[in-house]
């Protein structure tokens, strides 16, 4: 009797062991996007603490701001498509600008690009980059690279 309980024990723990082991499926759903904006101002990361969208029939309008009062802007208008690639300076309503609490930088230069842009879940993402200047002072000028953002309607 000891020699047939011995392995009859084995065997059941290596099934529990193995069966322990086994991938276990998640019906978790993937996160929901949120807003967001970010971009990297001379050698400074910026990143918004909080971000807002406003979409309208004459523009979309994705700013980020921070608790010390500064905020970045992206403005783009609202028959964007995903592929849509604004040239700046333009001559339309399409801008970028950074607020210091000082000066409100403007985009003299750079681009503004639309990645995606799903009308069925309303989430727009893009890049941006180039260089904001001082209206006050065109000498002074502020680099900006790898700015992204992410707009929920």
């Amino acid at each position: 009797m000891k020699k047939i309980i011995s392995p009859l024990l084995l065997t059941l723990l290596a099934i529990g062991l193995f069966s322990s082991c086994a991938k276990k499926s998640s019906n978790t759903p993937p996160a929901a996007p949120v807003s967001a904006i970010s971009a990297t101002l001379g050698v400074s990361k910026w990143t918004a603490a909080t971000t807002s969208v406003n979409k309208s029939s004459t523009v979309i309008t994705i700013k980020g701001t921070k608790p010390d009062g500064t905020y970045l802007k992206v403005t783009i208008p609202p028959n964007a498509s995903t592929g849509s690639t604004y040239n700046l300076p333009s001559s339309g309503i399409e801008d970028f600008e950074y607020f210091d609490t000082n000066v409100a930088w403007l985009a003299s230069l750079g681009s503004i690009n639309v990645t995606t842009f799903n009308t069925s879940t309303n989430v727009m993402s893009g890049t941006f980059q180039g260089t904001l200047t001082d209206p006050s002072n065109g000498s002074n000028t502020i680099k900006v690279t790898g700015g992204t953002f992410t707009a929920v309607f």
